[in-house]
């Protein structure tokens, strides 16, 4: 409010040149794409300019990087601006805080360097949605996780999610790495119920509530743009609701917006938080599904060796609903290993001999019965494959 005993602050200097703007095209401006910048210096001072002015632009977070230096000879009466160009190409994708500063510094310190942000995308972002947890057991937040299915690393700073009502914004330069998946949450209790580290942890202020029957999800690049939405509703857990699994997504490339993208979860612990979704497929779905069982045979006599059969499948879709079985050789079941459930494209179970008494059957041949049901197209396949029971004679 005042300079008592100093120089006037409204007071011009003799030699004064101020970085007033920084602009760039295209915008919205993409990494491993040439992006313009153009630099406006203005001459605030009583004397021409006449000279060489030397300018450097550096990011500061999240990475440090000289973006350029740039030299040129020069002149401007008071009040002229002066425009420097140059071109660059960002690797990564991030909110870059950005400093711009004169290397010749002149009469005035004050006004020879700018702070700005550069908001760099991804042309086709890698992040995705990949699983949600909005039915949760009493004290465990509600989650959602986020997968990066590109080939090099994410930053994090700017992204985030809503439901349209609230809005949670990941303020800090987190990286997700290539295959990395990371969980985003109203609370960091979520080591609580599963075995995750807390460095994949990401607890945010603000996190929106999941209605329990149906929302829109939304994820924001930190342009603000929507780069995938997901309306889920409760019956897109195929009934398994009870249970209260995460909804996990099939693949990271099929449509987020789709029911027949998601699916509930058919791990044990309910959920796969930082992990690979249960019901996790590739693109590439076999004409014919495949059921194998090995040992064969085997025999559950405690010994330590081969007390065991591995029950292993793969289906002709993604998702779908399984029966899996036991029948003697006269066709009478003898053990139900799983009925009704979930399951991904590929899975594996174990049979120990025993039936749904838990008594160990006697020596001879058994039939694994595998019966598939996909309920989005209707369709029911069976698969038999006989296994051999042993016993010490």
């Amino acid at each position: 409010g005042g300079t008592p005993g100093r120089r006037n602050s409204v007071t011009p200097w003799p030699n004064d040149l101020e970085i007033t703007d920084i602009q760039y095209t295209p915008r919205p401006a993409f990494s491993h794409r040439l992006i313009h910048f153009d630099i406006t210096l203005t001459n605030r001072g009583v004397l021409p300019y006449n000279g060489t002015i030397a300018l450097t632009v550096k990011t500061i977070f999240p990475e440090n990087i000289t973006v350029a230096h740039v030299r040129v000879d020069t002149t401007a009466d008071p009040g002229e601006r002066v425009k420097l160009t140059f071109d660059y190409v960002f690797e990564n994708s991030a909110r870059y805080k950005t400093l711009i500063f004169l290397d010749n510094p002149d009469d005035n310190p004050a006004n020879d360097s700018l702070y700005t942000y550069l908001d760099i995308l991804e042309e086709s972002p890698a992040v995705v949605l990949n699983e949600i947890k909005f039915l949760t057991r009493e004290n465990e937040p509600e989650w959602v996780e986020l997968y990066n299915r590109g080939d090099r690393a994410a930053s994090l700073l700017g992204w985030a999610v809503t439901d349209g009502r609230d809005t949670a914004t990941i303020d800090s330069a987190l990286q997700l790495a290539s295959g990395q998946y990371k969980v985003l949450a109203a609370d960091t209790g979520l080591t609580d119920f599963y075995d995750i580290p807390d460095s994949l942890i990401i607890r945010l202020d603000g996190f929106p509530t999941l209605n329990n029957d149906s929302d829109d999800l939304y994820l924001l690049d930190p342009a603000g743009r929507w780069i995938e939405q997901t309306p889920y509703h409760k019956n897109w857990l195929q009934g398994m609701d009870g249970s209260r699994p995460s909804l996990e997504r099939i693949n990271a490339g099929f449509d987020a917006r789709l029911s027949r993208s998601w699916g509930p979860c058919a791990a044990a612990e309910g959920a796969t938080p930082a992990a690979e979704n249960s019901i996790h497929t590739t693109l590439n779905i076999p004409d014919k599904g495949r059921l194998s069982v090995a040992p064969d045979p085997f025999s559950p006599d405690n010994d330590g060796f081969e007390d065991y059969c591995s029950i292993s499948f793969q289906l002709p879709v993604y998702a779908a609903r399984i029966r899996l079985r036991v029948y003697d050789i006269l066709g009478r079941r003898v053990r139900s290993i799983t009925e009704n459930s979930y399951s991904g494209n590929k899975q594996s179970l174990v049979w120990d001999g025993r039936n749904d008494d838990g008594r160990i059957l006697p020596m001879g041949i058994y039939i694994i019965y595998l019966q598939i049901l996909d309920d989005r197209n209707g369709l029911i396949q069976t698969y038999k494959k006989s296994v051999t029971l042993a016993h010490k004679l």
